[in-house]
């Protein structure tokens, strides 16, 4: 995907500067495991192709003892497609851990079939204000080129711009948004309230549904009738919880 074309940034905005992993390894903090996932081939490349700033964008800064906004980082990074799965998060996080400004880091296989978003909150280091400690962190999931609203959305002409803090937020309630999309069936932005409220339904979902797998597999291996006629009576009670659930979701759409 061309990510450029996607969000849209200011001309002022723009840029072409690649991140060497050499660079990224001398960096104060990193461990030995971590300077690992640079080695190799694994990592094709790193490269920042937008930093939006008061400078170069006239959105203020926002700051306080906890939390700078003084530029958000834009950076995507191409990985070796066999890898892509095991290490797309390590490298997100490892990225947004050495570099201390707000980042959106999107991760790319080599063949661009597969790409997620990460974003994270970052609070000042207490000890060294230099330093920043994550605080949370989200990752989207699957990106798909068919869900033209979702990246339509990461235009930067529809970022909240009122200062740093409020346009980086912006981009994570896009994230949450597009988070729920197989439950919802549909990319909507709603409400901060509503959006959380999903959210917590849509992992409820995902627990209930671990446990159904769980229980079927060992199914499988059960061979008294008893046993069997418990598992299932637990999995039929699972699938009812997820239904009622999803009847909220479906009530949390409009």
């Amino acid at each position: 995907m061309n990510w450029k074309e996607i969000f849209k940034l200011p001309d002022n905005c723009t840029l072409n500067i690649p991140i060497t992993k050499v660079s990224l390894k001398e960096q104060d903090g990193i461990t030995i495991s971590e300077a690992k996932l640079l080695d190799g081939s694994d990592v094709q490349s790193i490269r920042i192709f937008g930093i939006v700033s008061k400078g170069n964008a006239n959105i203020p800064e926002s700051f306080d003892d906890s939390q700078s906004f003084v530029e958000v980082y834009f950076i995507v990074v191409s990985l070796r497609t066999d890898v892509y799965g095991k290490n797309y998060k390590p490298v997100a996080r490892l990225i947004h851990k050495l570099i201390p400004h707000h980042c959106l880091v999107i991760l790319q296989s080599e063949d661009e079939l597969l790409s997620h978003i990460s974003l994270s909150t970052k609070t000042i280091n207490k000890n060294d204000q230099r330093l920043r400690v994550i605080s949370d962190e989200l990752f989207s999931v699957l990106i798909k080129e068919t869900q033209t609203d979702f990246l339509e959305a990461l235009s930067f002409a529809n970022a909240n711009t009122i200062n740093l803090k409020s346009f980086y937020e912006y981009y994570l309630h896009v994230i949450k948004s597009y988070n729920l999309i197989d439950l919802t069936k549909e990319f909507k932005i709603r409400t901060y309230e509503m959006t959380e409220e999903l959210l917590i339904i849509n992992e409820s979902v995902e627990n209930y549904q671990s446990e159904i797998n769980l229980q079927q597999k060992q199914l499988k291996s059960v061979t008294q009738m008893s046993e069997k006629v418990r598992i299932n009576s637990e999995i039929h009670d699972l699938k009812q919880k997820i239904n009622e659930l999803q009847a909220q979701i479906k009530h949390g759409k409009d």
